[in-house]
């Protein structure tokens, strides 16, 4: 039973009100919802002391659904009417049992406290292949072509399965392979902490993902197959082999295609985990090729529509819980691709003094492997105590071999690479209470990268007087990188807010040795130690008084340097940081935040001697050792969320480095040797507007995405100086709809520009992609078709070229309850033709 008082008053129509249990006390955190036959049409939810608010500028009547776990639905008809409807909610406790913590009922978006939880099956339209094509669909939620997820323009740090983390940071590993149909619901949970103990502790605001699987496929053994070809030259297969049962989860993936698709969404993040900003101590150590390995990229158009390889990965992930205090989780990749690549290229070259005609033609091939074994045993020694263990060990290598004919020079080069890499970490943390803990983090690892890089006909022979230019250049390099250190943090939770403290210190040895000779003895050589030893000790307290939050924070770094035979700075640096948050509204929030950090230079930038770093660019280092400063301003703003018809999320971000520091600059495509490079006063900016608006059905919707982005440097190039300007802009507008008939469609337009200035060159790139989803459901919503058209514009020095593409997709369900899908996948149907660009960049 429920009771309902309803006033009228003048005002626009809405709804307004308390939910209370029969008790009269507040259920916070409730969904809130307005339906018509059986359609959910606008969605809230109630804050912590139960109270909520829902416009409903809908002339017909409809009916306001309340939903609690451990109550029964409360459902009342909303006649129409300029008026304001003002509704006291008694909820009455339901004595069913529950299975789960989570009720499914009507709203296919449900949120409590920090979870939000969609029904994917409401989302789902059955044109999906693989989890991506599901999480696109989802309202706040976006995916990147490598299988990034970002909630409302934050990263998504993991994605679990059931609860358990199987992939870590690699998540890409489930967003481009797991089929879209085994997932049942899609959790987001916000403020995630990654450590259990340190839950609602942690002052964290990172998300997380966790996928809860259909029913059927819970506690046997299932997966599924895909796999086509076109019966010549072309072929694709995917599987997932999945057991999910009370002590033991094993998940395994496999792929092999030679169509374009990367399964592992970027094969160096496999093999360097934390290598993308992570926060654990030692994430941001390691080594780098000292000779890139380039890889075809146009930023225009999607990777398969250029590129085409015969990639083979294979996963395996386990987890075993022998006893409820010790777990154990074992996960092992395999990975290895070929691919070969023919270049065609005309483009005038304008510089201060001259203008070079560049002709390039190169026919490439790279063969690259990588194989991972990482094992993680958790005990948890009481209900506040856990050890963690986490080994890795992972190897690497390939070899590219390049045919260039560069204005009527051939050049031939030949690069073989390897890595090795091993990484063992250990945790310890102690929760004293509910509000205080403390956790202890020690680290050590070593990584190798080797290379022999070759090249005939070389074009900077007249580098070295003793080298002809029909030499053979020939340079062997390594290298090293050794790891080890420790960080102790505590944290707090007051009444007043969250405070903390960490304190870290770390030591790191990396070593470059390169010789470089020719034909007639060797040219250069490079042996470089660089020792590096950091003190860093942090405090921060987040304090809250009502709707205001402000984190003042302050960090103590010192380091000790040792660089070769060169003399031994110290250096010791203060950093502030503050960060403040002012929720306006519970659906309009306002958070800025300024921080201050240093860093040295990098081993890179500290080599003497000349090293190859391509077949027509030389890298020299500087003798003298710098500390960077970094200045970083933030500013977010969130108006509405996924329960709002309209949403908007803003950021900008500012940065300035101060200071010079040596890097390679290429200004592409490169003719003359490039040398000694100083890059001095970089401020980088850019902003970020994402918009949402959805209609009747949350399903239906409109995205805009805008972002741009300034760079402003100062460029020293044998002895030039320039001033560099770089701005960029991307606009992605797409409106999805999802109309209960037989047709749909997915109609978009993504806007690229850059325009880069200096005293040397300027170089501009434009490019326009209009493309259109097409959706057939038919036959009982058996036969899914997609069909899928491109159409790009890019402004070049050759004029406005315009290429089309076009894709069909078939998907036929033989019988309902059989599991058999046919699959047909017809790709780049239309035109297929040569297309160049030009960029200048830092690297």
């Amino acid at each position: 039973m429920f009771t309902a008082v309803a006033l009228t008053a003048a005002a626009q129509t809405a709804v307004k009100g308390t939910v209370r249990d029969p008790g009269l006390l507040p259920v916070p955190f409730c969904n809130v919802y307005t339906q018509r036959d059986g359609l959910p049409l606008q969605f809230t939810n109630a804050d912590e002391n139960g109270n909520f608010f829902l416009h409903q500028p809908d002339p017909d009547s409809c009916e306001l659904v309340v939903t609690s776990v451990g109550f029964k639905k409360y459902v009342t008809r909303i006649k129409p009417g300029n008026q304001v409807l003002l509704l006291e909610v008694i909820l009455q406790p339901d004595t069913v049992s529950l299975d789960q913590v989570i009720v499914h009922g009507e709203s296919p978006i449900q949120t409590r406290g920090d979870t939000v939880v969609y029904d994917a099956s409401y989302f789902a339209t059955g044109h999906e292949v693989a989890l991506a094509d599901l999480l696109k669909k989802l309202p706040g939620v976006s995916v990147d072509d490598q299988g990034k997820v970002k909630f409302q323009g934050k990263d998504i740090k993991k994605i679990k399965v059931e609860g358990d983390d199987l992939f870590e940071s690699n998540y890409q590993l489930l967003t481009k392979n797991l089929s879209a149909d085994l997932v049942e619901q899609v959790e987001v949970l916000q403020n995630y902490s990654d450590n259990p103990l340190l839950k609602n502790i942690e002052d964290s605001d990172d998300v997380a993902l966790n996928l809860t699987l259909k029913k059927d496929r819970k506690k046997v053994f299932f997966g599924d197959l895909r796999g086509g070809s076109n019966f010549r030259d072309r072929y694709e297969a995917k599987t997932n082999l999945v057991s999910f049962l009370d002590r033991a989860k094993i998940y395994g993936l496999g792929s092999l295609n030679n169509i374009g698709t990367d399964p592992t969404g970027d094969v160096e993040e496999l093999f360097q985990p934390g290598s993308q900003g992570g926060r654990l101590i030692g994430d941001d150590a390691g080594s780098t090729y000292l000779v890139p390995v380039a890889k075809p990229y146009v930023s225009e158009f999607r990777r398969d529509r250029y590129y085409f390889n015969q990639a083979s990965f294979g996963s395996l992930n386990g987890i075993y819980k022998p006893a409820k205090s010790l777990s154990l989780k074992v996960t092992g990749y395999v990975y290895g691709d070929r691919t070969t690549f023919t270049m065609a290229n005309v483009t005038d070259y304008y510089t201060p003094t001259d203008t070079l005609l560049f002709k390039e033609q190169a026919s490439t091939g790279n063969r690259e492997g990588l194989a991972n074994l990482q094992a993680t045993a958790m005990y948890q020694a009481s209900s506040r105590m856990n050890i963690t263990y986490k080994g890795r060990l992972s190897r690497s290598d390939g070899v590219l071999t390049q045919q260039s004919n560069l204005n009527q020079n051939k050049v031939h080069k030949q690069l073989e690479y390897e890595a090795g890499r091993q990484d063992h970490h250990v945790n310890l943390t102690r929760k004293f209470t509910d509000r205080e803990a403390v956790a202890i983090d020690l680290r050590w690892l070593r990584e190798t990268r080797p290379q022999r890089f070759g090249v005939d006909g070389n074009l900077v022979g007249s580098y070295f007087p003793a080298a002809l230019a029909s030499d053979t250049l020939t340079q062997a390099s390594d290298f090293s990188t050794e790891f080890w250190g420790g960080e102790i943090n505590y944290f707090r939770k007051m009444a007043s807010g969250k405070m903390g403290w960490r304190a870290s210190y770390k030591q790191t040895d990396q070593a470059i040795a390169s010789s470089l000779s020719s034909s007639t003895g060797p040219l250069a050589e490079n042996d470089l130690g660089n020792h590096q030893r950091e003190t860093y000790a942090e405090g921060y307290f987040a304090w809250r008084r009502g709707k205001f939050t402000v984190t003042p924070a302050a960090a103590f770094q010192k380091f000790d340097i040792s660089v070769s035979d060169r003399p031994s700075p110290s250096s010791a640096f203060l950093n502030p940081r503050i960060g403040v948050k002012y929720v306006i509204t519970s659906r309009s929030v306002f958070s800025a935040l300024y921080s201050q950090g240093s860093n040295p230079s990098s081993t890179e930038q500290l080599i003497r001697n000349p090293l190859l770093r391509d077949y027509n660019l030389i890298a020299l280092g500087d003798d003298q050792f710098r500390t960077f400063a970094r200045r970083t301003y933030l500013l977010n703003y969130q108006l509405g969320d996924w329960a709002s018809r309209f949403s908007l999320f803003a950021a900008v971000f500012h940065q300035e480095l101060p200071g010079d520091y040596l890097t390679n600059f290429d200004i592409e495509p490169n003719y003359t040797v490039s040398t000694t490079n100083q890059l001095a006063d970089r401020k980088l900016s850019s902003l970020s507007i994402m918009m949402d608006r959805f209609f009747k059905s949350i399903r239906t919707n409109l995205k805009v995405d805008w972002r741009a982005s300034r760079a402003e440097f100062v460029t020293s190039t044998e002895g030039l100086k320039a001033t560099t300007t770089s701005n960029g802009h991307t606009l992605d507008i797409s409106l999805r709809s999802a109309w209960t008939g037989p047709v749909n469609a997915h109609i978009g337009h993504i806007l690229q520009a850059s325009l880069t200035r200096s005293d040397l060159v300027e170089a501009s790139n434009y490019s326009s992609l209009f493309y259109v989803d097409g959706y057939l459901t038919a036959l009982k919503q058996r036969l899914n078709l997609t069909l899928h058209l491109e159409r790009y514009e890019l402004i070049s020095i050759e004029g406005r070229p315009t290429f089309h593409f076009l894709d069909l997709l078939a998907k036929f369900r033989l019988h309902d309850n059989k599991p058999f899908l046919i699959y047909i996948n017809a790709r780049n149907l239309l035109n297929e033709e040569v297309y160049a660009q030009r960029s200048v960049s830092p690297q």
